[in-house]
């Protein structure tokens, strides 16, 4: 079982939203398999695009598991 919703904004340079989530079961395959009970997962964006070419994005996770984890990932992407 997992529910969830997101809002989100967007013009032609700037995006963002935010969204949380509900998962009854969650498996974490990082070096054995884990699973976890009762998760649930907040997260925001921020996404800035100052040019044709270039894209600056942030994103920031928290999940409550039994342990609180953070995620924060930068990002600098180039197109052609």
């Amino acid at each position: 079982l997992a529910a969830g919703g997101n809002l989100g904004y967007r013009n032609k340079k700037f995006k963002a939203d935010f969204g949380s989530w509900y998962s009854r079961c969650k498996y974490d395959y990082y070096q054995d398999v884990t699973e976890y009970e009762d998760v649930r997962t907040w997260s925001g964006s921020i996404e800035y695009k100052p040019s044709k070419h270039f894209k600056l994005k942030t994103r920031y996770t928290y999940e409550q598991l039994g342990r609180d984890i953070h995620t924060v990932i930068f990002a600098l992407t180039q197109t052609y």
